[in-house]
Formats: C-alpha cells, structure tokens, sequence
C-alpha cells in the first residue's frame, strides 16, 4: 500500500464492494479487496466486529488498510477490536509471508485518517488507537497489485 500512487501503467483491476450497515445507527462500514487477491481495506469499523470478521473470513480476505472518513464513535467503534483481529492474523502468517506490507514499511495493518480527527479518534475509540498516518484530499491509495 503506497500513498499518491499514479495510474500509469498499472493494469486494471476490478475490485469487490462488501457495505455492512452496523450498530444502533446503521451505519455503512466497507470492505474493499482487489478481484483475485487477498488484501482488503475496510472504510469506517463503526461496530459489530464480528460482522466484518465474518465476511473477511468467508471471503478469505486480509485486512491491510482500515480507513476512517472520519472520527465519531459511530464509525470507529470497531476500529480497536478490528485491529487487534487483523494484528493476529498477520502474525499468524495467514499464508502471506513475504507479502506483508502497509505504510511504513511495516507488517501491522495501517489506520488512517485526516489529521484533524485524531483527537475523536483517541476520545471515541473503546480503546487508545494511534493512526499510521493521515490522509488529505486528493491523496490516493493502493491495496493489493
């Protein structure tokens, strides 16, 4: 996963779109893989873990980004248990070895959001979570190829 990545000369790949309305509000949480690949974002862990896990399970799926458009409860609440289960299955190995990645470098699963949300983040999450790094408008993202 690479920030401001450009398209040139990258071949097409369609992607799948998992939206999973969760908690008391419904609201819309996403898991986002590349066609044929195993790595997956999810977009907004607002509750109910164990549905997201779910359907990354059945799907066989990775979780390497998860992406917050924001930071009030409703949308992270999810956030710290969804971490922690993508945590242990890249330590696991998952079957992935040697393909792990995320920004930085590293092999955790990367949180990301704006800058100015932080501070939600840190209030809102059942857990203190410290993003990978921040996000701006027009910044563009990659998972898997």
């Amino acid at each position: 996963m690479e920030k401001k990545v450009s398209g040139r000369n990258r071949p097409e790949v369609k992607a799948k779109v998992w939206t999973l309305p969760l908690g008391y509000l419904k609201t819309n949480c996403y898991i986002i893989a590349p066609e044929g690949f195993r790595d997956a974002a999810v977009i907004d862990p607002g509750d109910e873990c164990e549905k997201i896990v779910a359907v990354l399970k059945e799907n066989g799926l990775f979780v390497r980004l998860i992406l917050l458009t924001h930071g009030h409860w409703d949308h992270i609440g999810a956030v710290a248990d969804l971490f922690d289960y993508a945590l242990a299955e890249t330590e696991r190995g998952a079957g992935n070895k040697g393909r792990l990645h995320s920004l930085g470098g590293g092999t955790v699963p990367a949180i990301l959001l704006h800058e100015s949300d932080e501070g939600l983040l840190e209030e809102g999450s059942p857990r203190p979570i410290t993003p990978a790094g921040f996000l701006e408008h027009g910044d563009q993202l990659r998972i898997g190829p």
